[in-house]
Formats: C-alpha cells, sequence, structure tokens
C-alpha cells in the first residue's frame, strides 16, 4: 500500500512545520511525520483513504499545494455530529497493483502528448514549406 510518493513528500513537509497537522490512525508513538505515515497507511485498507486532520484554513493550502503539484485528487471532508466543525482531508492510499496501473495510464498520456506535439510541429513545417 502506497501514496504518491510527491503527496507524501508535500505531507512530511507541512506537518515538520505545523503542529497541527495530524493522521488518523498513526501510530502515536511514531516520532516522525514520516513514521506516522508509514504507521497510518500500514493500518488501513485499500479501500479506506488517508486522514489529515488540522484546521480548515491549513488543510486548504495543503490541498491546493498537493493538487497543483501532482494529478491526485484530495478531497477534503467535514466531521459529522459533535465533530460538524472539524475538517479533513483525505488522500486516496493504492496497492502495488493499482499504483503500477496508475503509473501507466500516466504514461501512455505522456507518450500520446510527446505525439501529438511532434504531429503538430510536422504540420507546421510542411507550412512554411
Amino acid at each position: 500500500m502506497k501514496i504518491d510518493p510527491k503527496v507524501k513528500e508535500i505531507l512530511i513537509k507541512h506537518m515538520k512545520n505545523d503542529p497541527t497537522l495530524s493522521i488518523s490512525h498513526a501510530n502515536r508513538g511514531a516520532v516522525n511525520p514520516e513514521a506516522k505515515i508509514q504507521s497510518a497507511i500500514r493500518f488501513s485498507k485499500s479501500d479506506t483513504p488517508l486522514r489529515i486532520n488540522g484546521d480548515a484554513r491549513t488543510l486548504a493550502a495543503l490541498r491546493k499545494e498537493m493538487e497543483k503539484q501532482t494529478s491526485e485528487t484530495i478531497q477534503i471532508g467535514k466531521g459529522r455530529g459533535f465533530y460538524s466543525e472539524e475538517s479533513h482531508l483525505e488522500i486516496p492510499i493504492y496497492t502495488e497493483k493499482e499504483w503500477d496501473e496508475k503509473r501507466m495510464e500516466s504514461n501512455e498520456k505522456k507518450l500520446d502528448r510527446a505525439i501529438q506535439f511532434h504531429e503538430n510541429l510536422d504540420q507546421n513545417e510542411k507550412k512554411f514549406l
């Protein structure tokens, strides 16, 4: 089970700078942010996202940075009942197979864009001849 490495890197950076951020189901004995993330991933199931808790403004900034630098869709959720004022981010967790498929799709899209770019260059060259 894993999360996008760029998302993980951004999350570690923010957790070091902001002590109010926490991860649901993380081992309380984990000392550094990376250990907390790994313990939460190990604990969670593949169909449940990694849940990051914190104040709404910090989570919105974190989400914006993650979505700008990656292709992940990260959702902001709200608590229910007593926790209705609480916000959290939901970061998708992938199995090894899902992660490999996601990377293959991404590589195929990049290849398609490169082919399209070169075809457009060829068409532009023909216009000038």
